[in-house]
């Protein structure tokens, strides 16, 4: 538990007015503000790029990442900065005795080991879609800066620009083209109240080598022997995924982390 008096309690994260006398966290939790990567579950291959190299130049520049966990930009953003050796906090809906969503146990774990998950409800509380408010609320409290990668117009990512602003953060959008549907709602903040994000010199902190869309895509070569049966069972017959704990003889959350990863370094 994190009460209001302890001092690991951020200072500038407890004077935000929603932020709870007490919370709930596992892992450790960052000493300073860090910056937000939030956007939207379903995203385009060059938003996700945008969340893999933001997760590995705040790793680089030891900023913490403050994100959600959910699919999309934030698991691309934490999964990144975690294999980078950087800190991110999770920032969760419900009590962290339960992973969700489920997918995500790998990162899940990692988190704890590496990073931090932190929840405002007790433990045994179920993930409930009013609760997301508050967790975005959190997530914006706890960041300097929120960085919205991409998100549609019905996004909760918009939910946590909003507390941004109320807050006193800093809010940047990534632009992207205006026929894309996903970045609708991201586009929206550009024309009405974000800054632009075009990468960390955006917002002051030095760029380390990026990405290119293709080293996203191909991957680096280095495939354990877990993923490269992934990929050859998957090429064969795509529809086999839901088969491949009983083929492979491993437990699902392990099959489901190994495919988070595979997606994130393009080869699913």
């Amino acid at each position: 538990m994190l009460t209001y008096d302890d001092p690991k309690y951020i200072k500038q994260a407890k004077k935000v007015s929603r932020s709870p006398v007490v919370l709930y966290f596992r892992g450790k939790l960052p000493d300073q503000l860090g910056i937000a990567a939030v956007g939207a579950r379903r995203c385009t291959q060059e938003a996700k790029l945008a969340a893999v190299q933001l997760g590995e130049q705040l790793a680089a520049n030891k900023i913490p990442l403050i994100s959600g966990m959910a699919k999309g930009i934030d698991g691309y953003a934490q999964t990144a900065c975690l294999k980078q050796g950087g800190y991110s906090l999770a920032v969760l809906a419900g009590g962290l005795d339960k992973c969700y969503p489920s997918e995500h146990q790998g990162l899940f774990q990692a988190l704890i080991e590496q990073g931090g998950v932190l929840s405002a409800y007790p433990p045994e509380t179920p993930h409930k879609s009013k609760q997301f408010i508050e967790r975005n609320a959190l997530i914006a409290a706890w960041s300097k800066q929120v960085i919205v990668v991409q998100a549609s117009l019905k996004s909760g990512a918009l939910t946590t620009a909003d507390f941004a602003i109320q807050q006193g953060r800093e809010l940047y959008a990534a632009p992207h083209s205006i026929f894309v549907k996903e970045a609708q709602g991201s586009n929206q903040l550009l024309e009405k109240r974000a800054k632009i994000y075009l990468g960390l010199d955006s917002i002051g902190l030095k760029s380390e080598k990026e990405r290119n869309i293709s080293d996203v895509k191909n991957g680096d070569g280095s495939l354990s022997e877990i993923q490269k049966k992934i990929l050859t069972i998957l090429k064969e017959n795509p529809a086999e995924k839901a088969k491949l704990p009983l083929v492979l003889n491993l437990p699902e959350k392990t099959i489901l982390e190994e495919i988070m990863l595979l997606e994130l370094d393009g080869y699913l």
